[in-house]
C-alpha cells in the first residue's frame, strides 16, 4: 500500500491535439480595399465596414482561444510519503511457554513500513496502517512484523497496545496474544523431537488378494 498526496498542479497539452487555425489577418488594403487617389481621398472601405472588420477579428481569436483551452488540461502530481508492504509467510514460531516447542503457521507479515522523515509525526502511518487492516480484514496482533524498528515497536506500543514480544530467532517478531488468536497450525513440539517416521504398513499381505 502508498500513502500518497497531492504536490503540484500541471497544464498538460493532451496526446494528439491539433494546433488551433490562425486568426484571420484584417485590416490589410488588400482585404479592404485601402489606398488613396489622387486629392488625398479615401477610396473603399467604411466606418461600418472596418467595426466588422474588428469585430469579426475579436470573434476568430475568442474561437482560437477556446479551442486551444480545450487541448490542455490540468495534471495534479502525486507524491509518495508512506510504504507499507504485506505478504503472508511461512514460520516456525517459538511459543511463549518456552522450552523449545515451536509453531507452524502462515500468518500475514509486515513486511516493510516507512513514512518520509518530514511527513512524520502528522498520522500518515496510523492511517495507512488502519488502512490496510480495513483491507486485509486483519488485527495488529494477528501480524507478525519482520525485523521491526524501534519506531515500529513505538508504534504498536502507543497505538494498538502491544508491547509483550516473544523472542524468536527468524528477525521476525510476534505479540504473546499473537498465540490465542487462533492463527497457529501446528504444534512442532521441541527442537529435539525425534522426527523418524514409521515405516509405512503394506496396503495388504503377501497371501490376500488385491480387493477390486
Amino acid at each position: 500500500l502508498l500513502w500518497v498526496i497531492p504536490s503540484r498542479t500541471e497544464r498538460v497539452r493532451l496526446r494528439g491535439a491539433a494546433q488551433p487555425a490562425s486568426p484571420p489577418r484584417t485590416g490589410s488594403s488588400a482585404q479592404y480595399g485601402g489606398g488613396y487617389a489622387g486629392g488625398g481621398g479615401r477610396l473603399g472601405g467604411s466606418a461600418e465596414a472596418e467595426s466588422e472588420a474588428a469585430l469579426s477579428k475579436e470573434a476568430a481569436m475568442a474561437a482560437a482561444t477556446v479551442a486551444e483551452e480545450a487541448m490542455w488540461t490540468d495534471v495534479t502530481r502525486y507524491s509518495a510519503v508512506g510504504l507499507l508492504k504485506m505478504g503472508s509467510k511461512h514460520l516456525f514460531l517459538a511459543t511463549p511457554r518456552g522450552g523449545g516447542h515451536l509453531k507452524e503457521c502462515t500468518p500475514m507479515c509486515c513486511l516493510d513500513f516507512y513514512v518520509l522523515s518530514d511527513t512524520q509525526r502528522q498520522g500518515v502511518g496510523r492511517r495507512l496502517f488502519e488502512a490496510m487492516l480495513e483491507v486485509t480484514g486483519a488485527r495488529p496482533d494477528t501480524l507478525a512484523y519482520d525485523r521491526p524498528s524501534p519506531k515500529l515497536r513505538g508504534f504498536l506500543r502507543k497505538h494498538y497496545g502491544l508491547a509483550n514480544e516473544v523472542s524468536q530467532t527468524n528477525n521476525f517478531c510476534v505479540f504473546e496474544p499473537f498465540f490465542r488468536t487462533g492463527a497457529i497450525e501446528t504444534d512442532r513440539g521441541g527442537p529435539r523431537r525425534q522426527q523418524a517416521l514409521a515405516p509405512a504398513q503394506p496396503a495388504f499381505s503377501a497371501g490376500s488378494r488385491r480387493p477390486f
